[in-house]
């Protein structure tokens, strides 16, 4: 008899924290890429969520490094200087603690994310799995049929809103 499998979900940021979650998606066949980001509270409340399509193929590496800039920076936009980032990503996040010449495509997303790092008071990052990341996993999804760049303060539309009551059961 197998032992039941236990599902990862979520977890809450610790005060003063506020937990940002990035991914992004691409669709190969339609030739777009989308990029999401999501923040939240201790409790799980929305703080912003958004998602922007971005037309083409690139690299999938860019595209998770792409979710990392735009998610810090909007961040700092909303005067949010005590961040958790979560990402399933560990390319990314593995990129960002290396230090040095990156000549890569995404190299220049990279030191563009290190540049930000003086401005919050606490950053600190972690990769989990995606089971972790549904609600930025589903906005990723989303990206791909929309147009432009969606942004959500506080609250979301319906599809959203109802990923987020699921994933704060914790």
């Amino acid at each position: 008899m197998k032992a039941p499998v236990q599902v990862e979900k979520w977890s809450p940021p610790n005060r003063p924290f506020l937990k940002l979650n990035v991914d992004a998606a691409t669709d190969g066949k339609c030739g777009v890429s989308g990029v999401c980001m999501a923040l939240r509270d201790e409790v799980g409340q929305l703080k912003f969520a958004a998602h922007q399509v971005i037309p083409g193929n690139p690299p999938v590496l860019a595209i998770e490094a792409l979710a990392v800039l735009h998610g810090l920076k909007l961040c700092l936009q909303e005067g949010c200087r005590n961040v958790e980032l979560e990402s399933d990503a560990a390319n990314v996040l593995f990129a960002l603690n290396k230090s040095g010449l990156d000549l890569s495509i995404e190299g220049a997303i990279f030191d563009e994310v290190r540049m930000l790092m003086p401005e919050f008071e606490h950053l600190k990052w972690r990769k989990i799995n995606r089971s972790c990341n549904q609600v930025a996993h589903t906005l990723a999804r989303q990206a791909l049929r929309a147009t432009g760049w969606s942004f959500w303060k506080e609250a979301g539309p319906p599809w959203l809103e109802e990923v987020i009551d699921n994933d704060r059961i914790f």
